[in-house]
């Protein structure tokens, strides 16, 4: 049992490191009272072999699992390595699909530099983040599962939208990446605050169900995608985001028909392997 925990002070929770779930002590407890007997969060405390910690973090890129902190203290990093290994090939479909997804020559380069630096630098934070909006059907869904496969799902976090409303925040720290799909919130001015900080802040005190207030690591880069032309209010002059645009949903039979074909031979070709997607990362890494 203990092989497969670390208990965090700061919050008091379980962290299972296979799955990066997080218990209380009464939730865990239960879950090994028929192997440990009486007590079994009493006994994992008063065990010295119980790994205890006194923060979690997320180091993207550090392959340590328990890390020392400037106070002294150690930590446990949640960051696991995951996605596909960047090797030579063809990347050009990914190329061309950017081409058509970002057609603004400006915009393109810019997010291919924003993945490039995810790539080549996972644990420095980019203190802005992208948001894409464009017509259903455009390509925003292919960008997440991009990203989604260079970096590894765990490390790439896909979120809805109203996520950024709600009150349970845990989903938005201690991830590599944030894809937030399917954004609309418009004047929401707190929206745009608990944004704000996600960017320029390296922590964000984030609250779950049934877990005590605790500190996570903010995302090193940020993607917002929604089909709504302004979904979130911006300030004049604010640089924490940079706006882009696809294109619109196509309207005739046969832009439909191209943008079908187009998308079929892409998600086939994904489908079939890594290596277009493993291609296309060793393209960013150099």
């Amino acid at each position: 049992i203990q092989q497969g925990v670390v208990f965090v002070v700061k919050g008091r929770s379980y962290l299972h490191l296979a799955s990066g779930e997080k218990l209380d002590p009464e939730e865990f407890a239960d879950s090994i009272a028929s192997k440990v007997g009486k007590n079994p969060h009493s006994r994992m405390m008063q065990s010295p072999t119980t790994p205890k910690v006194m923060h979690r973090d997320y180091r993207a890129g550090v392959a340590q699992l328990i890390l020392p902190e400037p106070d002294g203290n150690l930590s446990v990093n949640l960051w696991q390595r995951g996605g596909v290994t960047p090797a030579a090939g063809d990347y050009q479909p990914i190329l061309d699909f950017f081409a058509r997804f970002l057609p603004d020559t400006l915009s393109r380069d810019h997010v291919l530099k924003y993945l490039a630096h995810l790539v080549q630098h996972p644990g420095e934070k980019i203190e802005h983040g992208i948001i894409v909006t464009g017509g259903f059907g455009t390509g925003k869904g292919t960008l997440h599962r991009i990203v989604a496969t260079i970096l590894g799902n765990k490390n790439a976090r896909k979120i809805e939208g109203v996520e950024l409303g709600q009150q349970w925040t845990a989903r938005l720290v201690d991830a590599q990446v944030l894809m937030i799909e399917e954004a609309h919130h418009g004047e929401r001015l707190e929206v745009f605050e608990k944004t704000k900080e996600l960017l320029t802040a390296e922590f964000f005190y984030a609250e779950d169900k049934n877990v005590r207030r605790f500190r996570g690591r903010t995302p090193r880069g940020i993607f917002l995608a929604s089909n709504d032309a302004a979904p979130m209010v911006l300030p004049r002059g604010d640089r924490r985001w940079f706006v882009c645009a696809t294109p619109e949903t196509p309207e005739t039979d046969e832009e439909k028909k191209a943008n079908r074909t187009f998308f079929k031979q892409l998600h086939d070709l994904l489908d079939r392997d890594d290596s277009t997607v493993a291609a296309f990362a060793e393209y960013l890494r150099t």
